[in-house]
């Protein structure tokens, strides 16, 4: 964990408009897989969405997104009975010029809408941890998860910080009880940033020897209690795999690699 920035919250890149066109189908495809929220959530996603959309993506990315009003056609007295003419709003919309997507400044009633007005109009992921009701820790209530790499959200809905992460070694004896501090004292407007190391080779290197200046490694095929994988495909939407967990088999390497993906 480290501290960020505002402007390093969202970041938007020569990929937009593409993965959002994807984020957009995978909601369609598999609604209960990335989108889920709880009643209690629903405080929480508002107070998100309005920030976002009146305040920080017209400000951070004023070239692509501009507030904008939809103009409301009224009845005009100085006009004919019967006339219409069109008023000027303040306004209500957070328009997208890469796509002329209209997002409401104001959140829909629904939650779930909200989180999917969110999913189609960022790149990033968005999951919700509340204090539990039961005080004990934190609790995963709401989420948009369309590009989720080797894990379903929609399985860790509701659970607490701990059971989530009960599959990470060493996470009870040494991190659960830091992590909930840390959110009990993160301050509001404060921003922080979580960096994975997301390769390990699958062996152990055991040794490394000089040969007149060139390198000569030896390895040990020693397999790890719990592996990381590298990705070697290009599917944002991986709800299951890239990770290897204990007991697991240590699948065979790929014969060739598209580097580019």
């Amino acid at each position: 964990l480290e501290t960020s920035t505002a402007s390093e919250l969202i970041e938007i890149d020569q990929n937009y408009h593409d993965r959002i066109t994807l984020r957009k189908q995978i909601m369609v495809d598999h609604p209960e897989t990335v989108l889920g929220a709880n009643d209690a959530v629903q405080p929480a996603v508002n107070e998100l969405y309005s920030w976002l959309m009146t305040t920080y993506l017209p400000t951070r990315f004023p070239r692509l997104f501009h507030l904008t009003s939809v103009p409301s056609t009224t009845i005009s007295n100085k006009d004919k009975p019967g006339s219409c003419a069109a008023t000027i709003d303040p306004a209500t919309h957070l328009l997208n010029t890469a796509n002329n997507d209209l997002y409401p400044l104001t959140p829909p009633s629904s939650t779930l809408f909200t989180l999917r007005i969110l999913g189609g109009a960022l790149e990033d992921d968005f999951l919700f941890l509340l204090p539990s009701p039961d005080g004990d820790g934190y609790t995963l209530q709401g989420f948009v998860t369309c590009f989720p790499s080797g894990f379903d959200t929609s399985r860790i809905f509701g659970l607490k910080l701990r059971e989530i992460h009960a599959p990470v070694p060493g996470y009870a004896e040494k991190l659960e009880t830091s992590m909930d501090r840390y959110f009990e004292r993160l301050e509001v407007g404060r921003f922080v940033r979580r960096v994975n190391v997301c390769y390990l080779s699958p062996y152990l290197l055991v040794g490394v020897r000089l040969h007149g200046g060139e390198a000569a490694s030896t390895w040990e095929k020693k397999e790890r209690p719990r592996e990381w994988s590298i990705t070697t495909h290009n599917n944002l939407f991986t709800p299951a795999g890239n990770h290897l967990y204990e007991g697991e088999a240590l699948p065979l390497p790929d014969k060739d690699v598209d580097i580019a993906n």
